[in-house]
């Protein structure tokens, strides 16, 4: 009785959790921005896109020598990779003995109050 009640509110609390989060995440980064064009006067917002109604002065885009993409060396990756899957393996290890711990914990404590 009590673990159908227990499954039936955790149904409907997970599926707010899943509404909630999707009322929350309404912006949608992926949407197409308008691209400022390099070397030419930005577009005034407030002109509404009629051609010469300028309230002031307009910023010029310019592109800023950088440096060329490289990419990551093979041995950094092989090193994150392997720290990676140590660094699973260390905290999986902490969380069993927790979790260990405390059911240890649980079923003295439950022993205890049985008798």
């Amino acid at each position: 009785m009590l673990t159908s009640r227990l499954i039936f509110w955790a149904f409907f609390v997970s599926i707010a959790a899943v509404l909630a989060l999707v009322a929350v995440d309404r912006r949608q980064p992926a949407r197409r921005q308008r691209l400022a064009p390099r070397g030419q006067p930005l577009p005034d917002p407030a002109a509404g896109g009629r051609r010469g109604a300028s309230a002031g002065p307009r910023a010029v885009i310019r592109q800023a020598p950088t440096r060329l993409y490289r990419r990551t060396p093979l041995w950094r990756r092989l090193l994150a990779l392997v720290s990676l899957g140590v660094m699973g393996t260390v905290i999986g290890a902490v969380v069993a003995i927790v979790v260990a711990a405390a059911v240890i914990a649980l079923m003295l404590f439950l022993s205890g109050a049985a008798r």
